[in-house]
């Protein structure tokens, strides 16, 4: 088996698992009863997918756990933004179903060299076929970017951005990939 096969075979396989456990509710004869709580937190898991760190309703904002647990666990937060993305802590969030941190970490790997260029396209895609990832990789970036240190900081409960040029660096990032996932969807469709 290749080395690009071994390293890609756990993505897959997530997103097998996640197929399997998302449907396995609908799967069950007529006579067994659904488990609606296991299915409503799949939902809001899903839902939470697409669903920003931050939004602003009027003069309301909400954030989200996960940007509130990035504010005040400096333990999580360090975790999240690492001096050095590696790719160990990808496979640890998908195997725990943490896909927003894991997608921020494939759009930080993506940039350093083109073997994670490549690795973090492919991944990408094959969760493509689960999800709409032109939908949850904007959302990734607007629930990380802004606190990301390498960005900016937090100062009276304000985001600040300190360096727009690697948060520009990272958006283009993004976008890169929001082209190889619309450009293998019209492959397909042909």
């Amino acid at each position: 088996m290749n080395n690009k096969l071994k390293i890609l075979l756990p993505h897959f396989l997530q997103v097998a698992l996640i197929l399997f456990i998302a449907f396995d509710g609908y799967s069950q004869s007529n006579s067994a009863k659904l488990d609606t709580s296991s299915n409503a937190s799949i939902m809001t898991w899903i839902s939470d997918l697409y669903a920003p760190g931050v939004t602003v309703f009027d003069d309301s904002m909400v954030i989200s756990d996960e940007t509130a647990k990035l504010m005040n666990d400096t333990v999580y937060k360090a975790l999240i933004y690492p001096k050095i993305y590696t790719w160990e802590p990808v496979v640890k969030f998908i195997q725990t179903q943490d896909l927003k941190p894991a997608f921020w970490y494939l759009i930080n790997l993506y940039s350093t060299n083109e073997k994670n260029k490549n690795l973090a396209v492919k991944s990408i895609l094959a969760y493509d076929s689960v999800f709409k990832m032109d939908k949850m990789l904007p959302t990734v970036f607007a629930t990380y970017s802004l606190l990301d240190p390498e960005i900016g900081n937090v100062s009276e409960g304000q985001a600040r951005v300190t360096a727009p040029h690697i948060m520009e660096k990272k958006l283009q990032v993004v976008k890169e990939m929001l082209y190889y996932v619309e450009k293998n969807r019209s492959l397909k469709k042909k």
